[in-house]
């Protein structure tokens, strides 16, 4: 029997439809899980344009791919067969995929069939961990303080989100693109900086929650100030405010290229769950 693929334009009715099959991976699938209810919640979404996809077999649904460009296609896990309706559907989207995120193996045979059709090619990859944590292991204490994210921080965290798209090679954000996403985060209390003497050094976030967790993410240290444990002890400090808030669980997404971070992150109780791979287009 073959897949057949299914739309909606309402977030609502997709988030129905496809939750009970998304949660049952809710780590592997907590940014898709939390884009939608974005979606379906926020009544002033931050994307005013997106693609909701599923696949059924037999009735039952079997993995989605989700887009709100210009950010890359999201992958549920699903049979592998299936990529080849899945290249087909994506070809015929107004806005086509300038990427790719999803479990590695079917992140990397979605885009082998997309580059195959598209002349293009890769213009960057990264392999991503993503964990779970549900306690947190205290770390060693590092000098300073966290605090919820203000105006009077709005500058800094501006350069440092900068600098954080630049390290972990995502699509490129212009001046009103970061001005509006740092300055959102703060007013809905999102953001997290690490102060030592009043100062900025390290930042974190909290996004997309899903029923049981939400996930951790925005990790970055000022250059200058590495090798101190501020972002462990930011990043422990928010996951036990989240979990204390009710959380069962929080999620990161960690790049395995970086040894150093992944450690970190495990000692203090993150566990990983599975590989994702982060895949970015390029038109040649």
């Amino acid at each position: 029997m073959s897949y057949s693929i299914q739309a909606s334009t309402s977030p609502e009715a997709f988030r129905k439809k496809t939750f009970p099959y998304l949660l049952k991976d809710e780590a592997i699938n907590c940014v898709p899980i939390g884009i939608i209810n974005h979606l379906a919640d926020d009544p002033e979404p931050r994307w005013q344009k997106y693609y909701l996809n599923w696949l059924e077999k037999a009735r039952k649904v079997v993995g989605t791919f989700t887009m709100t460009p210009p950010h890359p296609l999201i992958l549920s896990p699903m049979p592998k067969d299936c990529l080849e309706a899945i290249l087909k559907a994506s070809a015929s989207f107004a806005d086509k995929p300038k990427g790719v995120l999803g479990l590695a193996s079917l992140a990397d045979l979605f885009a082998e069939g997309w580059l195959k059709q598209s002349n293009g090619s890769i213009s960057s990859s990264m392999s991503q961990g993503i964990f779970q944590a549900n306690h947190v292991i205290t770390p060693r204490k590092a000098n300073g303080n966290i605090v919820t994210a203000s105006d009077e921080h709005f500058e800094q965290l501006k350069s440092f989100y900068r600098r954080f798209i630049r390290d972990c090679g995502l699509a490129k954000e212009n001046d009103t693109q970061i001005t509006d996403r740092v300055r959102r985060n703060i007013v809905d209390g999102n953001l997290f900086v690490w102060l030592v003497d009043q100062t900025p050094v390290a930042m974190a976030g909290v996004q997309g929650k899903t029923p049981n967790g939400i996930r951790v993410g925005y990790v970055y240290t000022d250059d200058s100030h590495r090798g101190k444990g501020y972002a462990s002890n930011l990043v422990a400090s928010i996951t036990q405010l989240m979990l204390h808030k009710g959380n069962k669980f929080c999620f990161l997404y960690t790049d395995l290229a970086n040894p150093t971070s992944n450690s970190v992150y495990q000692a203090i109780g993150y566990q990983k769950v599975a590989t994702s791979r982060f895949i970015l287009f390029s038109d040649d």
